[in-house]
């Protein structure tokens, strides 16, 4: 089969066509033109856009990322020629914004319909293949050559060392006895098994609870009369309590009525003896008691005043008396001898004359001198007489005027005296007593503190009196035998607790009989968990049947992928050395397609980690290859499609690749999209050096 034209009006192609031939066909465009939408199309074509993917890690599914960019409806056509002739498949629109509709083929130039195409399997009817298989082998993309496992393409594989018969792969097999198992046990959550688990534990545990429940009742049952019984005792404490108290708080009002009357009586004897004596009464004594002391106090000094003053008088000389004093002699013994001298000058002043007149001058001047001194100490000693009789007559009149003065005061005081001691007898005479005040005092305070402290007394003992009055008459004493063993607190708290405790006990005691009623017989129970055991017997044994049957299907499985996958492997071997001109002798992959190679002349295999990005796409495109050519019909074989899968080959690799590819084009038709030049150039040189 290959492919003669294609239409489309999808992603970016808008009704742009595509011819082509047979043989090898080199798209050479420019990025963002459409060889990758060509290769979607073409694949659309045959099995249609699959309405049910969505988006997952970020990538668009095909239904939404092809979508015409234009916004007209997706459609498209194809011209391709096959064993059944020449055939033109379409794909009419739908609408703005959904996938293309179902396919039509036809006879192309005609309208016949291919009958054998009308089915919706059109693709896997061309090809052979399902689209799975044609996706990882004759749909290569540069951005996806890495080889993954698929279910058609181990059924694919498988055919080709067994029968031929493409039944069930060993994935879904085993994939069905697991889902298998898993029905039976899953891990820890789900599956039959575990369900009889828990039912068989439910059981187990609804037997447990029926005997523990039949305990349980057991024991409060129990429990319930002893705390009637210690209920019955403790109301039998508390009533004796109560007697108690009822004959104490008669016994408190009696006596509170006792004492009430008392502190009244005691009240009124003292009233009447205090009389309307307060406490003014009291600070008048006291005030003319310190008055008086006052008074007494201030006359009493001032009698020593006075007396001092009279004795000062006394002591004061009188004027004209003046004592004998050295002064005054010694004034008249010089005035006597002044007239001595004087007289002694005139007699010798007239008995010399004759001798000569100096002595007698002299002499005569000394006795006038001396008698000069003697009249001015005469003169002196007078005036100073007379200043001191002045002053002496200003202090009599000064100490007489004071003394009068003190007198007079005295005269007051005494009398203010008298007045205060009237005053301190009025007062003691009101408090009524004969005693000293101070005793006096101290009795009337006392006896008014007494009154106050009766008073005091008797409003507390009325107080009392009329607060166990409101509280009602006393209740009858209950006649209850014997004496109180705990304190009423303590017994009234014993009571609450007992009685507490034991409506819990009576509310569970209820509860559990309620519930214990809504479970099953034991019988019952007992026979529904033996059938569970049995049947969970039963089921254990198909789990472990089915463990057999998982391991003999794997132990199969690696036997048999020991026969197909050196197929695979010699067949990408032998391409692999044609790409790279006999570097590699070796490729080798397991189940989970785990590939490692082996260079040419090296004696172990490295992974493919191990070499360069190019090496491994060049692994990838030679195991696609291999799988092309082992599970693509022989028949007809469909195109191959390859999408820059050229982009990391150097140019030795790259030419030799396209010589490969020469080689594969003479029985398939290849579609090889690329961005670049080189893979053209290449090829005119492989023609120029062939032809």
């Amino acid at each position: 089969m290959w492919i003669r034209r294609m239409q489309a009006v999808f992603g970016r192609l808008q009704g742009d066509q595509l011819q082509l031939r047979e043989g090898l066909n080199i798209l050479e465009a420019p990025n963002e033109t459409g060889k990758s939408t060509w290769a979607a199309f073409y694949r659309s074509m045959l099995y249609g856009v699959n309405t049910a993917e969505r988006s997952k890690n970020g990538s668009l599914p095909d239904k939404k990322r092809y979508l015409p960019w234009s916004g007209a409806p997706m459609e498209g056509v194809m011209e391709l020629s096959c064993s059944r002739g020449e055939i033109t498949l379409s794909r009419p629109a739908v609408g703005a914004g959904k996938p293309m509709g179902p396919c039509s083929a036809v006879y192309t130039g005609t309208g016949e319909k291919v009958t054998e195409l009308l089915s919706a399997g059109v693709g896997e009817l061309l090809t052979g293949v399902p689209e799975a298989v044609l996706k990882r082998s004759a749909f290569i993309s540069g951005s996806e050559l890495r080889v993954d496992a698929d279910r058609e393409l181990e059924k694919k594989i498988t055919a080709l060392v067994t029968s031929g018969e493409e039944g069930d792969s060993y994935t879904e097999a085993d994939e069905r006895l697991r889902r298998w198992q898993r029905k039976r046990r899953w891990r820890s959550s789900s599956g039959r098994i575990n369900e009889l688990e828990a039912e068989y534990r439910a059981a187990g545990e609804s037997l447990a609870r029926i005997e523990e429940m039949n305990s349980r009742l057991s024991q409060l049952r129990e429990e319930q009369e002893k705390l009637n019984l210690q209920k019955e005792q403790l109301e039998l404490e508390v009533r004796r309590h109560r007697r108690d108290a009822a004959l104490q708080a008669r016994q408190r009002r009696e006596a509170a009525l006792r004492a009430a009357e008392a502190d009244r009586s005691r009240l009124q004897t003292l009233e009447a003896k205090a009389g309307s004596l307060s406490q003014e009464d009291i600070g008048r004594l006291r005030e003319a008691q310190v008055r008086l002391e006052e008074a007494e106090k201030d006359l009493r000094a001032l009698e020593k005043e006075t007396q001092q003053a009279r004795q000062e008088h006394a002591a004061l000389p009188a004027p004209g008396a003046y004592p004998a004093d050295s002064r005054g002699k010694w004034s008249v013994l010089l005035f006597v001898l002044a007239g001595l001298l004087s007289a002694a000058g005139v007699l010798c002043l007239l008995a010399v004359l004759p001798l000569g007149q100096l002595p007698g001058i002299l002499l005569c001047a000394v006795g006038l001198v001396s008698l000069l001194g003697g009249v001015l100490c005469l003169s002196a000693r007078r005036k100073a007489r007379k200043a001191l009789d002045g002053e002496r007559s200003k202090a009599l009149e000064l100490a007489r005027f004071r003394l009068k003065d003190l007198e007079a005061r005295e005269q007051e005081l005494r009398s203010e005296t008298e007045d205060c001691r009237t005053a301190r007898e009025a007062a003691l005479a009101v408090l009524g007593t004969g005693s000293e005040p101070e005793a006096a005092m101290r009795d009337a305070q006392e006896l008014l503190r007494a009154v106050e402290n009766a008073r005091a007394d008797a409003r507390t003992s009325a107080a009392l009196a009329e607060s166990l009055e409101r509280e009602g008459p006393i209740e009858a004493v209950e006649e209850v035998e014997g004496e109180t063993r705990l304190g009423r607190a303590e017994a009234e708290d014993y009571l609450r607790r007992a009685d507490s405790r034991l409506r819990e006990v009576s509310r569970e005691l209820a509860r559990n009989e309620g519930y214990c009623g809504t479970l099953e017989d034991p019988l019952v129970a007992a026979t529904r968990r033996q059938n569970l055991e049995e049947a969970l017997q039963k089921l254990n044994l198909e789990y472990e049947a089915l463990e057999l049957a998982i391991d003999a299907m794997r132990r199969a499985n690696v036997k048999l992928q020991t026969l197909f996958s050196p197929i695979v492997s010699r067949e990408a071997a032998r391409l692999l050395g044609k790409m790279t001109g006999g570097a590699y002798s070796g490729v080798y992959f397991d189940r989970e397609m785990h590939f490692s190679t082996q260079r040419e002349g090296d004696p172990s295999a490295h992974a493919l980690e191990y070499l360069s990005e190019g090496a491994r796409n060049q692994v990838y495109l030679a195991v696609r290859l291999a799988i092309c050519s082992l599970v693509l019909p022989k028949d007809d074989p469909c195109p191959l499609i390859l999408d820059d899968v050229l982009a990391t080959f150097d140019d030795v690799r790259a030419k030799q690749t396209l010589r490969l590819l020469r080689e594969l084009a003479r029985e398939r038709q290849i579609l090889l999209f690329t961005c670049r030049s080189r893979e053209r150039e290449l090829l005119q040189q492989l023609e120029e050096e062939e032809g």
